[in-house]
């Protein structure tokens, strides 16, 4: 009876975040105003943070290191792992203190705090397609894609935004418990870019100590995505996908749990 009513609970939790999506459409609107409207540059950040790491990257990894990227254009391959890598980072460091930042706001109304970090992973998914409309045309000009290279993309592209929500409920309702993971969270995001193959080639890893790299699940994110984009060897994903809806169920969970008494410890 207990799992029952669990379920039924878990069922009546999410269909309230859709009964409140207007409110998620304003605090996106909002979010997406007070990132760009004082911004010099405005949105085009969003194009200009992803260029500015793959200038990096091709002067360290293609003119210093000279590592192989299996003769594919070294600036595309960078760019199709560091888009979908900006939209995990980006989420990790935003959503890690979306609900400290609204605690008079939680502390005064009813909402689904749910809403919160979703609206952090929508905004984020803003810039995605922004920089995804900078990113196509030099693809489809440099590249010759083929019809299923180009049917898989949408595949990787949707198991990065399931794994961008998983990660934005973890963070956010840790940083409800432990606030030390606010101060640890650019550390991390800074330390998943290098241990992630945006640079590199996968392969580059010792054959050993495959099984542990690839418990990253941007390891199979980002190899699906080359595969679609440059078709490249097709990637072991069910590892990748495993981890990406863990990371997915597990954080609904815990925020649900923790939602509970963040009133309190916010």
């Amino acid at each position: 009876m207990r799992t029952i009513q669990s379920k039924i609970s878990l069922f009546h939790y999410i269909t309230n975040l859709f009964a409140h999506v207007e409110l998620l459409k304003f605090f996106v609107i909002r979010d997406v105003l007070v990132r760009y409207r004082l911004a010099l540059l405005g949105i085009m950040w969003a194009l200009i943070r992803p260029l500015l790491n793959m200038v990096i990257f091709v002067i360290l990894f293609d003119r210093i290191a000279h590592l192989s990227h299996d003769g594919i254009n070294y600036p595309l391959f960078v760019l199709s792992a560091m888009i979908p890598w900006q939209l995990i980072s980006s989420t990790m460091q935003s959503s890690v203190t979306s609900l400290t930042n609204h605690s008079n706001l939680i502390t005064k109304i009813y909402f689904p705090k749910m809403l919160l970090p979703l609206s952090s992973v929508a905004v984020n998914c803003l810039d995605l397609l922004i920089t995804y409309s900078l990113f196509f045309p030099w693809y489809f000009w440099v590249a010759n894609p083929s019809l299923e290279q180009i049917l898989f993309f949408p595949l990787p592209l949707f198991q990065t935004i399931l794994l961008a929500v998983g990660i934005a409920l973890w963070f956010s309702a840790l940083s409800i418990n432990f606030r030390d993971i606010i101060i640890a969270c650019p550390f991390l995001a800074q330390i998943g870019l290098f241990i992630s193959p945006v640079g590199y080639d996968s392969a580059l890893f010792p054959a050993k100590w495959q099984w542990l790299y690839q418990l990253n699940p941007m390891c199979g994110v980002i190899d699906s995505f080359r595969y679609a984009l440059f078709g490249t060897a097709l990637p072991e994903m069910t590892l990748s996908w495993c981890i990406t809806l863990l990371f997915l169920g597990s954080g609904v969970l815990f925020f649900k749990r923790t939602e509970r008494r963040v009133a309190d410890l916010i």
